[in-house]
């Protein structure tokens, strides 16, 4: 279910038990990718594990003019929820060389 999602389009930030994204819910959250990376390290797959990064790191802000650079989040709005800046940390910290 996680590699059919992040190979059409990503993740939501909330879901349904039947698998529908909840309501009100339908944004990008890089928490979620990487609950995913870490279930993929779990898993031993790699290659779920290096989508689930590449799409945390499209929400990564990469602008050394910006105050809010290296954080998760938008750079524009200055929006950045605390967890989606500690669980890709978490993440990071749990990865070893040739994870991925």
């Amino acid at each position: 279910w996680l590699r059919e999602k992040l190979d059409s389009g990503g993740l939501s930030a909330r879901y349904s038990v039947s698998g529908e994204t909840v309501s009100g819910f339908d944004y990008h959250s890089t928490a979620v990718y990487a609950l995913a990376g870490l279930i993929a390290l779990e898993e031993g797959d790699s290659g779920l594990l290096t989508k689930a990064v590449s799409y945390m790191e499209r929400y990564r802000v990469n602008d050394a003019e910006n105050k809010f650079n290296g954080a998760f989040g938008d750079g524009e709005t200055g929006d950045f929820p605390s967890f989606d800046q500690l669980m890709p940390l978490l993440l990071y910290g749990t990865l070893k060389d040739g994870d991925y």
